[in-house]
């Protein structure tokens, strides 16, 4: 069988040499739709809901109004493989010269992203094969991924290795059970696991001996703000004011609290693994796809004395409320379920399925405090008030104990694992 790579687009490039395939853009996301339909049948298909197309292009744009500043610093190609001329498979190869200067002791890695491919070893191999000499032709001595586009944005990454029955999250990757043996039969090895968790409203009430199931979600609401009570009545015991806060409202937010939220997302995550500073660009910019995305009861910042200490961020489930059954494409139908649960009725909008804890951090000056009790009651309580049963806290990296310790205590069981696979070029 004939395979052919294309370069469907390239970011981060002078604008003279920026270049893009439209028909293979267009190719791009047929790659998922011939997944999806040679997979039917599966745990995997059954659960699969597409991208939506608008957020991986906005992803992948690098100039006009709506550009992301990832690719200020960054460059990268798009690739998609066919296979006797039907798209088959596509791959982005991704360079950050800003890494290495933040990293050293990682080498000139390069990144690929954007992964999906058919069952067929050699197309997976044709794939990577040209991303791995794009890498090195740009200096790059090793590769890992796969990562939509940066580890520093908590951003979409690692191949689905475990919890293939799990329906689709928004900003998680999906992939069919086999792409990970596919990836280590080309000599890629584990780099790190991602852990996704899920805390269902039965194990946390358990948790806090609240089982009576003739409890109403009123009542629940009530014994989870009582707790929270309790550790602000001993907090001020101490001469501390501790509040949750809800973000202002959008679009104002953009004005106080995005650039607030991006700072201090930026400076919690900088410390994680294959993590670094943000730019202000970027900061910003990750703020406001919060406040746009994230109903305003969504995010939550805690302060203390009037400062902001720690926020949080829920996602709710787009993947699941708008695009599943769909191609991904912003129709006036999927736009209608996009506006309904961006400004949710909890009667009607998020009845059985989950929210995504995205975000979730505290200043280290204010580690004392033990604040992750009272931002874990304050979650669960705008979870399961807006009337949803589960909360997905994800991703954690595998051995980041500070984050998996609490997550667990709050009755939180693993539910997927995400693999970042990388070898040596």
């Amino acid at each position: 069988m004939a395979l052919e790579v294309e370069v469907a687009k390239t970011m981060g490039y002078p604008k003279r040499y920026s270049f893009t395939d439209r028909t293979a853009m267009r190719d791009f996301f047929k790659v998922e739709e011939r997944i999806v339909e040679e997979q039917s049948g599966t745990d995997f298909a059954r659960t699969h809901a597409s991208p939506p197309r608008f957020d991986v292009r906005l992803e992948l744009t690098d100039n006009g109004p709506f550009a992301s500043p990832f690719w200020d610093h960054a460059h990268g190609n798009v690739f998609v493989v066919y296979q006797d001329w039907k798209p088959a498979a596509t791959v982005a190869g991704i360079v950050d010269p800003e890494y290495w200067k933040a990293h050293p002791e990682m080498g000139k890695v390069g990144w690929f992203g954007w992964l999906s491919t058919i069952n067929d070893p050699n197309v997976l191999a044709k794939a990577m094969g040209k991303v791995e000499s794009y890498l090195r032709e740009d200096g790059c001595n090793n590769v890992m991924g796969p990562v939509n586009p940066s580890l520093s944005y908590g951003a979409e990454a690692g191949v689905l290795i475990d919890g293939f029955g799990e329906t689709t999250k928004t900003k998680m990757t999906k992939n069919p059970p086999y792409l990970g043996p596919l990836l280590e039969s080309l000599g890629y090895g584990k780099r790190k696991d991602l852990i996704s968790y899920v805390i269902t409203e039965a194990a946390f009430l358990r948790r806090f001996g609240m089982q009576d199931k003739n409890l109403r979600k009123d009542q629940i609401i009530a014994k989870l703000q009582e707790k929270k009570a309790e550790k602000e009545a001993a907090w001020r015991k101490e001469g501390l004011e501790v509040r949750a806060r809800d973000m202002k409202m959008f679009p104002f937010s953009l004005f106080s609290d995005t650039p607030t939220m991006g700072e201090m997302y930026s400076e919690i995550w900088k410390s994680n693994w294959g993590s670094m500073t943000l730019t202000k660009e970027e900061q910003t910019s990750l703020g406001s796809q919060m406040a746009i995305f994230s109903p305003r009861r969504f995010v939550r910042f805690i302060e203390v004395n009037g400062k902001p200490a720690a926020f949080y961020g829920i996602l709710p489930n787009y993947a699941r409320h708008v695009f599943h059954g769909t191609d991904g494409r912003l129709t006036p139908k999927t736009i209608g379920k996009f506006l309904k649960t961006r400004f949710y009725s909890a009667e009607d909008a998020f009845t059985d399925t989950e929210f995504r804890l995205a975000m979730f951090g505290r200043r280290q000056e204010y580690a004392h405090l033990k604040l992750a009790t009272y931002m874990f009651l304050d979650a669960c309580e705008v979870a399961y008030g807006a009337g949803t049963t589960k909360l997905d806290a994800s991703w954690v990296l595998e051995d980041n104990r500070h984050m998996a310790i609490p997550i667990v205590r709050f009755g939180g069981k693993k539910s997927e694992v995400r693999r970042l696979y990388g070898k040596s070029l």
